[in-house]
């Protein structure tokens, strides 16, 4: 393991998205694996072209990678000499309303994480262009915090943390954050009596990795060898705030001062989906999600499209949002959700005795095993086979043990934990009762308990079928309360997204909590009752693309309220990968992707598509310009709670690819403003030089942008 491990009300009628090419002063340093500080500068510096002639503006952007220079290139040949700028993938982000900062993790081929916020040397610049080639994919993390705008400087999103970890010759990719517990205090010291704050915060990412990488050195002697290993990551994080001057309230240092996780090998194939936590719990409870398969053998198409284990220069999107449709390893999966907590000190000091006595690894790189199961749920398709196997093992079965599979197709698009307090009229006023739920969504061309029950159209013994999402309603012990189809007859469905907002009306002990609970994805067929079947494009050859759609979904009796979707001018594909609620301003954002040189072709009554950031070259005169965009876009779509009336529906990109991340791409800030998550391979929010590399090329960057 490397050391360096690395809401004021807004009414949105006409609303404009702008994506600002913001200087970012990124501080965070490059750490080491057990305890590591970060200090943060006041001023705010750009080194980064700010582009003059946009039409729309918002409140803040980042791009990563290094900005462009007259002096020379930013981009080497991957392999090259020198420094060199390499992809990175963004895998999900979560916004803390608490703090205002925005976490993200995601994948990386290059070692820009390492130095991306360090304040040392020269600069900015200087310190990426130290940055080398991975050749295989590491984990990131960054903590990035908006800062206001003052009279002198604009609003801009600064990198305050970023760290980057992995093995050097073993890929790892990691595709889920969320947080645990907070801790607040206060006070100063006898040299600064100013009062400063300081909030440790926990912070979980969850990734996967084969033999040899990211912890699987501390595999129990004994226990299951996996293809595929998947892991969680817990980083304390600790945040000192200054109230001095122009930055009152802004973080001032980082550090991270303990690290601990766990292996999770029960599993022959393992890749962990999606995580969520009680943040309400006094003991961390974290929920994950895992796609596990039996089976070992690499998938074909991953192999197909370049991606293969013997591709040493392609780099893929090893994310499960990003590759999680075609995994590298394994076939006919299962869905394991597990519930995780804290090992206590007794726990863990009787098995570092135990490892000192028969052998194996205590640590990992400063990484203990700090986490482990409470319970575990198996949820089977129904139409999944299994042949008597001669295996005695206890373990799960492996591809060798006789075991025979239909032909299913399942994937999670999300697991959500959902407070639900439910405060009414009762005996005693004010009283409240706690029904806290998990959430469940994903695909299936399967049947089951867990995966919508066996509804009209499905059969279990058809092994080849349309697929369909589900929506599955949880206890927190993992019982199953009652699962939703969301299906078309002879179409396709498939969800990749999930999104709740809680409200509350009444005082007292009237007061009463709402939640809208919302899923995103793409159809071939018409799930929106307000459409005509003529409403459904094609790709010009008479095969209905695919639709971008959103339902909302009534929590209690988990029946569809209403659907909207809708598909592109010319029949290319448009895919919905996420969504956020603000539930003061009563609208849900949705976010997803257009297929290249593609507009979006919404009924909103009329014509409400843009594109903005497209081609863009610099003048001889130094003036940027834009041409008509290519590549795939992305766009966002603003629609009201209730009704799903669409308010705004925007498109944007470059000329290259650009999209959005396709774990948890969008959050909601306290003022009711989207903050985006995804990739670009041009110039959105940093100049990456004349014109663009070739499509097929030009590395991934990660993108965070606010919406307005």
């Amino acid at each position: 393991m490397r050391s360096g491990y690395h809401h004021i009300q807004m009414k949105i009628i006409s609303a404009s998205i702008a994506l600002l090419i913001a200087g970012v002063a990124s501080t965070a340093a490059s750490t080491t694996a057990a305890t590591s500080t970060s200090t943060i500068t006041s001023t705010t510096a750009s080194t980064t072209t700010k582009r003059n002639d946009f039409a729309y503006e918002t409140k803040y952007g980042y791009q990563s990678g290094r900005p462009f220079t007259t002096t020379g290139t930013s981009t080497t040949s991957p392999g090259s000499s020198g420094a060199v700028d390499s992809a990175s993938y963004g895998g999900s982000l979560y916004y803390d309303s608490t703090d205002n900062l925005i976490y993200i993790t995601g994948s990386t081929y290059w070692s820009y994480w390492d130095t991306a916020g360090s304040t040392s040397g020269s600069g900015f610049t200087s310190n990426t262009n130290t940055a080398s080639y991975l050749k295989k994919s590491d984990c990131f993390f960054g903590v990035l915090e908006p800062r206001p705008a003052t009279l002198s400087t604009k609003a801009s999103l600064k990198l305050i943390f970023a760290e980057r970890f992995g093995s050097a010759s073993i890929p790892e990719a990691c595709s889920n954050i969320a947080l645990t517990s907070t801790t607040t205090t206060t006070g100063g010291t006898t040299a600064s009596p100013v009062s400063k704050t300081t909030r440790t915060t926990g912070v979980i990412t969850a990734g996967h990795t084969p033999e040899g990488g990211f912890l699987t050195s501390l595999r129990p002697l004994g226990s299951l060898k996996s293809k595929v290993y998947g892991f969680l990551l817990k980083i304390n994080l600790q945040f000192e705030r200054w109230p001095v001057g122009n930055d009152t309230g802004s973080v001032k240092s980082v550090t991270r001062i303990k690290d601990g996780g766990i292996l999770l090998n029960d599993m022959v194939t393992q890749y962990p989906a999606a995580v969520t936590t009680n943040t309400e719990g006094t003991n961390e409870e974290i929920y994950l999600v895992t796609l596990a398969s039996a089976f070992s053998n690499e998938n074909d198409y991953f192999t197909s499209n370049g991606g293969g284990s013997g591709n040493k220069d392609y780099r893929p999107d090893l994310t499960t949002g990003g590759g999680v449709d075609y995994p590298q390893y394994g076939k006919s999966f299962n869905i394991v959700l597990e519930k995780i907590i804290k090992r206590d000190n007794e726990e863990m000091e009787y098995e570092r005795r135990d490892i000192e006595l028969y052998g194996g690894a205590v640590e990992e790189g400063g990484i203990g095993i700090t986490l482990k199961r409470s319970w575990g749920q198996v949820f089977s398709l129904d139409n999944l086979d299994f042949a008597s196997s001669s295996s005695s093992s206890s373990r799960m079965l492996n591809d060798n043990d006789g075991v025979t599979f239909h032909n299913t197709f399942l994937r999670v698009a999300d697991l959500k934990y959902i407070p639900y307090t439910d405060v009414s009229t009762t005996s005693t006023p004010g009283s409240s009762s706690k029904d806290d739920v998990l959430i469940l969504a994903g695909t299936t061309n399967g049947v089951g308990e867990a995966f919508g029950g066996s509804h009209k159209g499905q059969k279990k013994t058809h092994s080849i079928r349309k697929t369909h999402g589900f929506v599955t309603k949880l206890t927190p012990s993992g019982e199953i309360l009652q699962s939703t189809p969301i299906h078309v007859n002879g179409e396709s469905v498939s969800i990749k997204g999930l999104c709740y907002g809680t409200a509350y009306s009444g005082t007292g002990g009237n007061t009463k909590m709402a939640v809208d609970l919302f899923v995103v994805g793409e159809t071939t067929g018409k799930l929106d009752a307000n459409m005509e079947e003529y409403d459904l494009t094609t790709n010009g050859i008479d095969v209905q693309s695919k639709h971008a759609f959103i339902s909302k979904i009534d929590l209690s009796t988990m029946n569809i309220q209403w659907t909207r979707q809708f598909g592109t001018v010319g029949g290319n594909d448009a895919i919905g990968y996420g969504c956020a609620v603000s539930t003061v301003n009563h609208i849900v954002y949705l976010t997803g992707n257009i297929a290249i040189n593609a507009n979006i072709n919404f009924n909103t009554g009329g014509s409400d598509s843009l594109k903005i950031l497209q081609e863009d070259y610099r003048t001889s005169d130094g003036r940027i310009r834009t041409n008509p965009a290519g590549g795939n876009d992305v766009f966002v779509a603003i629609l009201d709670t209730e009704n799903g009336e669409t308010n705004v529906v925007r498109q944007f990109g470059t000329s290259e690819h650009d999209s959005v991340a396709k774990g948890d791409p969008i959050a909601v800030d306290l003022e009711g403003n989207g903050i985006l998550l995804g990739n670009t391979r041009g110039s959105l929010v940093r100049w990456r030089g004349d014109g663009a590399l070739s499509v097929d090329e030009d590395p991934s960057d990660v993108f965070v942008v606010s919406i307005a």
